[in-house]
């Protein structure tokens, strides 16, 4: 019973996330049906449910830093709207990314972000193009809930989300609560392997303008959590997400980085143990297990 609920749940996220497409830049796009369908399963995982996630957040004010194209901020401004009960909520979801609007692709943020704005969940989203840590340094409007979801790996250093989180902490009012997901440097599943090798590859040497620029596995980001003064509530692990495509494209832009180049070293070394873990999974990769926490003031 519990096995048919699941897949029950699962199935009603999929059609949620196919109908989340239409106010993309990419409707029925078969990749960002996924990309949504993910952070709809954040979202259950941050609140134990999906109906506890939408209970919680209809209404409610949610900063999101490091929004990009606009895949969590979907699912963000769907569910502060009151996720489509009559009449609508009240809520807001400020999306704060200092990248400029003709970063990415295949869409830019500009293209992106411009598509969702024109959509019917355009009332609820408020695109804040400036650094987070000026932003929240000014903040006057206290968040019910602040969000970091897969942005972590693009921040410039440590020492800068150490800074991020105390501003964070600072523009939080007694009972906000911050969400946190990244992928976690952890394989459970064989096909994922070659996701983890190629992360450590670009770690080592990484790619101007790459997706992978700071790389914290879950003890260190515990530490600057605590450094910064949030209390821990609950982590939880999504293992291997299935149809995620992010470790597909890591290890592709791993090998056209090194296509003209045969390093030696730690270099070389991951990117043989890549290879050979691609190998395994007979060329049918998987992404890296997602660590996600819950944090309050």
């Amino acid at each position: 019973m519990a096995e048919s609920h699941k897949g029950s749940a699962a199935g009603e996220q999929e059609q949620l996330s196919r109908d989340l497409t239409t106010c993309t830049v990419a409707p029925e796009n078969p990749i960002q049906i996924n990309q949504i369908q993910h952070r709809l399963h954040l979202l259950t995982t941050w609140f134990g449910s999906f109906e506890k996630a939408k209970n919680a957040l209809a209404g409610k004010t949610v900063v999101e830093i490091g929004c990009g194209q606009g895949d969590m901020t979907v699912a963000l401004a769907y569910m502060v709207s009151g996720a489509g009960s009559q009449p609508a909520a009240e809520g807001k979801v400020l999306a704060i990314d200092p990248a400029p609007l003709d970063y990415g692709g295949p869409y830019t943020l500009g293209q992106s972000q411009g598509a969702l704005t024109a959509s019917r969940l355009g009332p609820y989203i408020e695109w804040i193009a400036k650094d987070p840590v000026d932003v929240l340094s000014s903040f006057a409007q206290k968040p019910d809930y602040i969000v970091l979801a897969h942005c972590l790996f693009y921040l410039p250093s440590a020492d800068y989300l150490s800074t991020l989180l105390r501003s964070c902490k600072a523009a939080a009012a007694r009972g906000t609560k911050l969400l946190l997901a990244e992928w976690g440097m952890r394989a459970s599943h064989e096909a994922a392997e070659a996701h983890v090798l190629a992360v450590k590859v670009q770690i080592e040497s990484p790619k101007a303008g790459g997706n992978v620029r700071t790389v914290l596995e879950p003890e260190a980001l515990k530490t600057c959590l605590k450094g910064a003064d949030w209390r821990l509530e609950r982590e939880d692990w999504i293992d291997s997400p299935e149809k995620m495509d992010d470790g597909k494209w890591e290890v592709v832009m791993t090998r056209k980085q090194f296509a003209e180049k045969s390093p030696g070293g730690i270099i070389g070394d991951y990117l043989k143990k890549m290879e050979e873990a691609a190998e395994r999974a007979s060329g049918v990769l998987r992404s890296m297990d997602v660590w996600t926490s819950v944090s309050v003031v």
